[in-house]
């Protein structure tokens, strides 16, 4: 009899990696905080990299179909980071979902120069989910028919898709130390501490004043 284990467990790894692949480029996040959002998007988690190893991962990456990138602050090296992921999503067809901060979202708009990039600034968990189900979406082939009946149905699905995601993304929030990189751009000047105790307050006109002086008698 011939055996079939072994194309019966080769068949059963593709069905497992059915899914599209997630590389997230980010600091300060681990793998097992992000594994559940990635499942609950629908995504399959290829790794987390600190935006210093980035560069040599992207080039060791041989596939990679949605690519979330977290840059709040610029840093020396981001231009060219950009620069070389739209360059690989251009090459590849890969999906880039750059998430910036105030500080550099008008480096990350001037790199944002493909069709499948989403640009998103200090975002919520609605919109991170948001990004990250469509960016997970399957496109139509070419030359396939577009069925316009399906698309409400489609509709209410991405909208049950990006609640869930949420969810998760709050859940993970409140349990553990997983958060999205803050943008917060610190302290106000009236938040910060100082010496300056303010104006003295003034006595209502026409009432006494005591003088601002008096001599010792001798």
């Amino acid at each position: 009899m011939e055996d079939f284990s072994y194309s019966m467990g080769k068949a059963d790894h593709l069905r497992r990696d059915h899914r599209s692949g997630l590389l997230v480029i980010a600091d300060r996040i681990d793998v097992a905080d992000l594994t559940p959002v990635a499942d609950a998007a629908g995504l399959r988690l290829l790794g987390v990299a600190p935006l210093a190893d980035a560069p040599a991962r992207l080039d060791g990456q041989l596939q990679c179909d949605v690519l979330l990138l977290f840059c709040p602050a610029s840093t020396p090296a981001l231009e060219s980071l950009l620069a070389q992921v739209e360059a690989q999503a251009v090459r590849q067809g890969m999906a880039v979902i750059l998430v910036a901060g105030w500080e550099t979202i008008d480096l990350a708009f001037a790199a944002a120069q493909g069709s499948n990039t989403q640009l998103l600034c200090d975002p919520d968990h609605s919109d991170l989910a948001a990004a990250l189900v469509t960016a997970g979406e399957e496109r139509p082939a070419p030359g396939q028919v577009h069925d316009r009946d399906g698309d409400s149905s489609r509709l209410e699905q991405l909208s049950a898709e990006v609640s869930r995601l949420a969810r998760t993304l709050d859940a993970l929030t409140q349990r553990s130390h997983f958060a999205a990189p803050s943008f917060d751009p610190g302290p106000r000047i009236a938040d910060r501490p100082s010496d300056y105790i303010g104006m003295p307050a003034l006595a209502p006109i026409g009432t006494a004043t005591p003088p601002a002086y008096v001599p010792t008698p001798m």
